[in-house]
């Protein structure tokens, strides 16, 4: 199992994820920073397909995508591929539109505010991430 962490645009080399890399790795997980380098808003639409689909090569049963923002676009989209089924998801900002639906995912947290995004720092270090529950969604 591996997570693999996934920045906004108008951000590389990990952007806001990276910095949840060392909580992860201190509770054992393989960490992977997924970088698609810097995106302009407007080409994000049409560049994603591909960025999703070079990201689900690279996923297993029972990964965990950190996303944020729209790195929380491609998570949700990864998690559509059949193959991809099985996959943990935590969305901070996600670019998503709220009628989304998650249909592959066993677990998802969704995370939204700045209360809400450091929070998903704090948890980083103390939940049992292998634990699969029903899509729990905090909102500020």
């Amino acid at each position: 199992m591996k997570v693999l962490l996934i920045h906004g645009i108008h951000s590389e080399r990990g952007g806001a994820t990276a910095r949840l890399r060392p909580y992860f790795e201190r509770e054992g997980f393989e960490v992977a920073v997924v970088d698609y380098g810097y995106a302009l808003g407007i080409f994000s639409r049409f560049e994603n397909g591909a960025r999703a689909r070079a990201i689900a090569a690279n996923v297993g049963p029972f990964d965990i995508l950190v996303g944020h923002s729209n790195g929380g676009t491609l998570a949700w989209m990864v998690q559509k591929r059949a193959h991809a089924s099985g996959l943990g998801l935590i969305l901070i900002h996600p670019a998503l539109d709220e009628d989304v639906r998650f249909r592959n995912a066993l677990w998802v947290d969704v995370y939204h505010g700045e209360r809400e995004a450091r929070l998903a720092v704090s948890l980083a270090a103390t939940r049992d991430l292998a634990k699969h529950g029903d899509v729990r969604e905090v909102i500020s």
